[in-house]
């Protein structure tokens, strides 16, 4: 569905280094690295944020490396979620479908329908402020499925929030992408990744270092970076 083929992208001082990921329809992968691994240039780049230096994006067999943002039909969650804060909690999930003109009653309905499937119905006529972190990603989330896209990108879903809060999301990550939706994850925390990987690749310093599921880089570790990482994931974890 989605493959990457020896992507280079220079960004500022930061090289990401021949990078290359088949991601399968309907399959949850996450990007597992520290912090300043690379993995949000690589993710803006899949999204059309930032254009590669070199190499292709694949996306249902057709080449969009150089297709703007809305014409991938890739959803992309920001860290920060990025929600309007002069907006309801149903004005932000309708945004994008009012920039694409879509009728009043369609608005309506569609925005009760992620509504419900985020579980913030009760939550839609409240303005960000009053929200909580974990409503108010939710909320982010929901505005990124508004116009249905086919693959969802998810930069550090969890940051900042509390350890039930995190699961909460976590489990409904989980739900969406048994419904059907391919989603791209990236974290640094393994046990993260490790709950909700199907398959995972770990990246440092703008090179991805193994791919295999979160068994097989477990048990297999093919280098002293991948086998220290996860073993200080584990050992934080218990």
């Amino acid at each position: 569905m989605l493959s990457i083929h020896n992507l280079t992208k220079k960004y500022d001082e930061f090289l990401l280094d021949d990078i290359s990921l088949e991601i399968g329809q309907g399959e949850y992968f996450v990007l597992l690295g520290p912090s300043g691994a690379g993995k949000t240039i690589l993710f803006e780049t899949i999204a059309g944020i930032l254009i590669p230096d070199s190499g292709r994006i694949v996306f249902n067999d057709a080449d969009i490396t150089h297709e703007p943002i809305r014409k991938r039909q890739i959803g992309l969650v920001l860290q920060d979620g990025a929600v309007f804060p002069h907006m309801t909690a149903g004005e932000n999930i309708a945004y994008p479908l009012k920039v694409k003109r879509w009728p009043a009653s369609q608005i309506k309905e569609k925005v009760v329908q992620l509504a419900n499937q985020m579980s913030i119905v009760h939550l839609l006529h409240r303005k960000p402020s009053t929200l909580s972190g974990g409503e108010l990603r939710r909320i982010a989330i929901a505005r990124t499925l508004a116009l249905d896209p086919q693959c969802l990108l998810l930069d550090e879903p969890l940051s900042s929030l509390d350890v039930q809060l995190q699961q909460e999301i976590l489990d409904l990550l989980k739900s969406l992408n048994q419904s059907g939706l391919t989603i791209l994850h990236i974290t640094h925390n393994y046990h993260e990744a490790f709950y909700v990987a199907q398959r995972m690749a770990v990246m440092d310093k703008g090179k991805i270092i193994q791919q295999g599921t979160p068994e097989e880089i477990s048990r297999h570790p093919e280098s002293k970076f991948v086998a220290d990482f996860i073993g200080a994931g584990k050992a934080i974890g218990g």
